[in-house]
């Protein structure tokens, strides 16, 4: 989510505060809904058990052609107003405590879906866009344009008594900085040797300057360092590894390796958690810059941890995930559209370039991976509560066929509408 959406989420907070149903309403919308399934869930049985208990099959022709008749007419009947006929086809329109929700949906494959979203946005002018992605999968589809914020770094010279001023630099970081955010972090730079991931005890207590990391993993490095009591890692930037000179930073977030990589730096540092230390990555420039001056002086250096929201996962957990998403059949599809270079989501960017271009809070509503696993364990798990939801789920099943074949306006939950999380 950019600065920009960032900013107007007190004000859609705000908006959307009285949407939140009383419990009284939820408890009677409950009731109410378990009625008219329980009624419905009768009716279906009794018609389909004296449909099969015919002895000709001509009756059953006869029912479905009726029905075939009378869905058609109800939709000639039943035309969306003229300020729904404006917006695709695919949106369709719920109403909630005076609240008018526009929902559209989309095939994520579909070219159709980019130019259905913008299309709406452009009808029903709405107060806010939410997209039902997380924050991590958003950041992942917006590609290397999207820059996150750089870590700020400095350094000072010292000859004998005399110290220079600090001489600023960007670097970039590693995802598990975030683990020791408002730490700060100083000490003297001493330079590694490139083509050996082992360091020496004169490491303990400094900020350790790689000339070369070449293709191990960062993490790895990192482990090594942090056994030598090391306080922070230092990496330039170098062709080998991402095609990187000059002033160039890598665009995403350091130490997004393979599950197997990691499986290999976990083994051999014996540690399935986070590294103990935050890394850094500078420009080949400024390493060349700041290597030259270790030859002749002595340079401490320092920063300050920042912040990072963006999502994380240890190997443990994420070897979990893994596991899970193979499974569901989840990654199966995936691959299957990476194998034939299948472009889909564009109707999110394309949400969120129309939401700052018309100044509109835009928001992700949807569980991001770390939640989506505990919230599949906790509803997997059966609970009486989880017995009866899925009980009424399936009560629900003759509702929403005739749903489907009669469609109406209908209220929907809050719950649907506005979920934005801890965030």
């Amino acid at each position: 989510m950019t600065k920009e959406c960032r900013k107007f989420n007190a004000k859609c907070q705000a908006q959307t505060s009285n949407l939140v149903p009383t419990e009284r309403g939820q408890r009677s919308d409950v009731v109410r809904h378990v009625l008219v399934d329980l009624v419905l869930f009768t009716a279906t049985v009794l018609v389909i058990y004296g449909i099969s208990s015919l002895p000709s099959s001509q009756v059953l022709w006869i029912v479905l052609s009726v029905l075939l008749v009378l869905m058609v007419l109800w939709r000639v009947l039943h035309l969306q107003s003229a300020k729904i006929a404006e917006i695709p086809y695919t949106c369709g329109y719920a109403s909630a405590n005076g609240k008018d929700v526009y929902i559209v949906s989309t095939l994520h494959i579909s070219p159709r879906s980019e130019r259905d979203v913008i299309a709406a946005i452009a009808a029903v002018h709405p107060d806010v866009v939410m997209i039902e992605l997380d924050e991590e999968r958003l950041e992942f589809m917006r590609g290397p344009s999207q820059r996150p914020v750089l870590q700020q770094f400095q350094y000072t010279v010292e000859n004998g008594t005399d110290s220079s001023d600090a001489v600023p630099l960007v670097t970039q970081r590693a995802y598990w900085n975030g683990e020791f955010a408002g730490d700060q972090i100083s000490g003297p730079i001493v330079l590694h040797s490139s083509g050996s991931s082992r360091f020496s005890p004169s490491v303990s207590g400094c900020i350790v300057l790689v000339e070369d990391p070449g293709l191990a993993p960062l993490a790895q490095l990192a482990f090594a360092a942090a056994k030598e009591e090391a306080r922070a890692l230092l990496c330039a930037a170098h062709t080998a590894r991402a095609g990187l000179s000059g002033q160039q930073l890598p665009a995403g977030r350091l130490g997004n390796e393979s599950l197997l990589t990691d499986l290999r730096v976990a083994t051999r540092a014996r540690n399935m958690g986070y590294p103990p230390i935050p890394v850094l990555m500078m420009s080949q420039n400024s390493s060349q810059q700041l290597m030259a001056k270790l030859q002749t002086a002595t340079v401490q250096g320092s920063f300050q941890v920042l912040p990072d929201d963006f999502p994380r996962r240890t190997l443990r957990r994420r070897i979990c995930q893994e596991m899970a998403f193979a499974l569901s059949g989840i990654w199966l599809l995936y691959g299957v559209m990476e194998c034939f270079q299948v472009d889909a989501g564009d109707e999110f960017l394309a949400a969120e370039r129309e939401a700052q271009r018309r100044q509109l809070p835009c928001l992700c509503i949807d569980l991001d991976m770390d939640r989506l696993c505990s919230r599949f364990a906790a509803a997997a798990i059966p609970y009486p509560q989880n017995l009866l939801a899925s009980l009424r789920a399936w009560l629900s099943v003759p509702r929403h066929a005739l749903r489907i074949c009669f469609p109406w306006k209908c209220a929907l939950t809050t719950k649907v509408l506005w979920d934005p999380g801890p965030d």
